[in-house]
């Protein structure tokens, strides 16, 4: 079930990326994909466009984007898996995105510096990643792995530091939206 997972993120990428270049490079303008692919942080639009709460977590516009996201899932996926079933693992994805989303539009619809922004959207499986992550790290929090330039760390550390890494992006200016997506699904895999 990973390796489908991930074939499929990976297919899904192909395919948007042929049309972006096609249209790019022919002039097309057939369409703009966020409004029917992407959470918008627009809760009028949003309401007309639930599906989306589903679809932007398998949408990635960006090499270095769905590489770091693959990479993320594969290893720490393989972790999840060695403690639950596959069913477990597409629930949670699932689920990840889910929570990753709605936390998204929640905050972009109460909290002031998100009010005042524009229209965003949100892409990418990060939230569903993070929540395998936190999973998997809660369950076995003496599990340790081996970083380069590190050595040996517990994976709770490498939870938390994920975690403190998207709360501090929280002051930045760029992609505020997919790190409150990302506390999002690791709220939920902390709850799993």
């Amino acid at each position: 079930v990973l390796d489908k997972l991930i074939i499929l993120n990976v297919a899904i990428f192909i395919v948007v990326t042929v049309l972006q270049v096609v249209q790019k490079l022919f002039g097309f303008d057939l369409f703009n994909f966020n409004p029917y692919v992407a959470v918008s942080s627009n809760i009028e639009f949003f309401i007309f466009h639930l599906w989306t709460l589903f679809t932007y977590m398998f949408i990635h516009y960006e090499i270095f984007h769905i590489l770091f996201n693959m990479l993320m899932l594969f290893w720490f996926g393989k972790m999840f898996l060695t403690y639950f079933t596959p069913k477990n693992f597409v629930a949670l994805y699932i689920l990840g995105g889910i929570a990753g989303g709605l936390l998204y539009i929640i905050s972009f619809n109460t909290i002031p510096y998100f009010i005042q922004q524009e229209t965003s959207y949100l892409v990418g499986a990060s939230a569903s990643v993070t929540a395998i992550i936190f999973a998997a790290a809660f369950y076995n929090k003496n599990l340790e792995v081996r970083l380069l330039f590190f050595g040996s760390v517990k994976i709770i550390y490498i939870a938390i530091a994920i975690f403190l890494i998207d709360f501090i992006s929280l002051k930045g200016d760029n992609n505020i939206g997919g790190h409150v997506a990302h506390i999002g699904g690791a709220l939920i895999g902390y709850l799993y």
